[in-house]
């Protein structure tokens, strides 16, 4: 049977989640992403140096294999700027906020049945005071098939309202359960109350 291109742009967007492709950008990728020439720049200047050691003081060959290697950077800048702006289309993220390496955790890894991660969902983002509708769910339920608890594969959904939060999720292998985890700031009452909707949606189906 013949591959169609819709398989193999499906097949590279579930490998692209796999490895972390619909992460919301950290502030470092921000900055390459909105100045890939500033990339290229100071990476070409800062490879020139050792090879003019390599190219035995030759400044003019080193400084064109420098800035030849800098443009590759440069390159994967604008990778990262087409990366984010999609991101921005899909509704993962808000093309403002950076993502925090270490988000606080408010809710450490729970079971939950696999028809209540979107009322997880619409719940938390209740409380980020967040619009979370049907294509944003979309690409939370495409990018699950990506993930794997045994083999520690989370994808990371970022809500952003007026307060942030970011859910991580797991599959559960040979069942329709997942892992799910809380990031961001909740305090001692939201902790609370969250802390209840999980454990409802952990015990019951939400129909």
């Amino acid at each position: 049977m013949p591959i169609k291109g819709g398989d193999l742009a499906r097949a590279y967007w579930a490998f692209d989640r796999a490895i972390g492709g619909q992460r919301p950008p950290t502030r470092s990728q921000m900055f390459s992403a909105r100045r890939p020439l500033v990339v290229w720049l100071v990476a070409g200047i800062f490879l020139w140096g050792p090879f003019i050691l390599v190219f035995d003081g030759d400044v003019l060959l080193a400084l064109g294999v420098g800035m030849l290697l800098g443009g590759w950077f440069g390159l994967i800048a604008r990778f990262e700027r087409a990366r984010q702006r999609r991101l921005v289309r899909l509704g993962v993220w808000d093309g403002i906020h950076a993502h925090s390496v270490g988000e606080t955790r408010a809710m450490g890894k729970q079971r939950i049945y696999g028809e209540n991660l979107r009322p997880l969902c619409e719940v938390l983002a209740y409380f980020a005071e967040h619009d979370f509708g049907d294509s944003e769910w979309e690409v939370v339920e495409a990018a699950l098939s990506g993930t794997d608890i045994e083999r520690d594969a989370w994808y990371s959904h970022r809500l952003t309202g007026r307060r942030t939060f970011t859910v991580r999720i797991a599959a559960v292998p040979d069942s329709t359960d997942a892992f799910v985890e809380i990031c961001g700031e909740l305090g001692g009452r939201g902790k609370f109350l969250m802390g209840g909707v999980v454990h409802v949606l952990s015990r019951y189906r939400v129909s």
